[in-house]
């Protein structure tokens, strides 16, 4: 499981749809860009990925763990929007 960085928003779920919001996360350098693209490659394609990586809130240090199924990535603007379909707290 790979911890991708960090997010300014917690995650919500729309109480009506039962679907979990887009997190996005945003790198001030491109290098931690790519690494977590790389991060996220491998969580698909690796043999043993399981689609589950790790994020944590910049507010409150919460740690979340997202089971994601879809990536959008932003190269201009250094950032990830992923699409969880389940969320929950860690420690």
């Amino acid at each position: 499981m790979e911890h991708l960085g960090y997010i300014f928003e917690t995650p919500k779920k729309d109480n009506y749809t039962g679907d979990w919001s887009p997190v996005e996360l945003t790198f001030d350098e491109q290098e931690n860009f790519h690494t977590a693209t790389s991060k996220l490659i491998k969580t698909f394609k690796h043999p043993d990925g399981d689609g589950k990586c790790t994020v944590i809130d910049d507010g409150d240090g919460q740690k979340y763990l997202l089971d994601i199924t879809h990536v959008t990535f932003d190269s201009s603007a250094n950032s990830l929007k992923v699409f969880p379909v389940d969320c929950r707290k860690t420690k």
